[in-house]
């Protein structure tokens, strides 16, 4: 192997680690969040750690769903570079068969998370292999129309008409009607417009993310995203709500930077978030002595399904068992959020030495037939 064929691998496994590695902060960021939801955990305005981990809610599981759609255009690729139409077939219906799997699951899994975004995912994914051969433009197009959609949902139905926010429960989620309200309206993570993360993923994932200028400028361009949807946008529509005579409260849903209801601006924040923190993996991946000791990050991104189910059943029921939901400090909730992330590196490093994929992934491989 010749010195640019070296590099070309080189660059070629910083790119594929760099998603793991990102996949783990992900889960690391949801576990931080979903501790402190089901523990019961105050936060005081002011406050730093509070302050900290409410920057992560909504985020994490958006670079979650920008993942996979960044893992749909890694999967294509050789299909879509060669105009291969039998081999595109094949990837279309191995994910359309993931997809099923993760809906089906998920809504299994549901009665014991109701927050669960897994059968969200198999939404998502069905439109991924739609989408699957076409255009870039048509990816950043899709997203637009996703989040657009959403967005009008807010002004034409009532939001918060099946919730009570109280006990976060979602009345008739078992009838078909409020299955499908849940689904792509006002869910925890509702396809209009969530699944714009999938496709922006997808337009990510065909980026040569290993060339540190293109990086460069899509980390520039994430962070004029960011300081507009968080800050600069907001202020305006809402000035403008109030000339309309919009009430307060209403304002306030409909700029809204909160994953829930989920706005154009918390979704285009959000996603350049994601997007920075994805590239910040791609540059500590490109250090050779950091690709070393990132492996036990790899092998946990690489386990992100299992320890996802496992960081409800496992860690929230082992807190349950104990009798620690409920009641305890925000200083509590980050501990407990700490070591359980800190046992799942440990768990995932172990197993991945032995084992190829973790007993989910093994599951859904073998249900799913790939």
């Amino acid at each position: 192997m010749n010195q640019t064929e070296s590099a070309q691998v080189t660059r070629n496994f910083s790119r594929i680690i760099a998603f793991d590695v990102a996949r783990a902060f992900a889960l690391f960021g949801m576990i931080f969040v979903n501790f402190k939801i089901t523990i019961g955990a105050e936060t005081v305005t002011g406050d730093l750690l509070g302050d900290l981990i409410g920057l992560l809610e909504g985020r994490a599981a958006a670079l979650f769903v920008i993942l996979a759609g960044t893992g749909l255009s890694l999967l294509s690729r050789k299909a879509r570079e060669s105009k291969d139409a039998a081999r595109l077939a094949a990837n279309r219906v191995m994910i359309w068969r993931r997809a099923l799997f993760l809906f089906v699951f998920g809504l299994l899994y549901t009665p014991i998370w109701p927050a669960d975004i897994l059968h969200f995912y198999g939404v998502y994914l069905l439109f991924g292999g739609m989408l699957l051969n076409h255009a870039d433009r048509t990816l950043i197009n899709a997203s637009v129309l996703f989040v657009l959609i959403g967005y009008a949902l807010l002004f034409t139905l009532d939001y918060a008409g099946d919730w009570n926010f109280t006990t976060l429960e979602y009345h008739n989620f078992w009838t078909l009607t409020g299955l499908i309200k849940h689904l792509f309206f006002n869910g925890f993570h509702p396809v209009f417009p969530w699944a714009s993360f999938l496709t922006f993923g997808m337009w990510l994932g065909r980026l040569d993310l290993s060339s540190a200028v293109v990086r460069r400028k899509l980390w520039v361009q994430s962070l004029w995203v960011f300081v507009a949807a968080q800050w600069v946008l907001p202020f305006l529509f809402a000035a403008l709500f109030r000339m309309l005579e919009v009430s307060t409260e209403d304002t306030a849903a409909l700029v809204s930077r909160s994953p829930m209801p989920p706005t154009p601006f918390y979704i285009f924040s959000a996603g350049a978030t994601a997007c920075m923190l994805l590239l910040a993996c791609f540059s500590l991946c490109d250090q050779l002595v950091a690709r070393r000791r990132l492996q036990p990050l790899v092998a946990t991104g690489q386990m992100a399904l299992t320890l996802y189910v496992a960081h409800v059943l496992i860690g929230m029921g082992g807190l349950e068992a104990m009798g620690l939901l409920g009641g305890q400090s925000l200083a509590f909730s980050a501990l407990a959020a700490l070591t359980f992330s800190a046992l799942c590196v440990a768990f995932a490093t172990a197993w991945r030495a032995k084992f190829r994929h973790g007993p989910v992934e093994w599951f859904m491989r073998k249900t799913t037939g790939f």
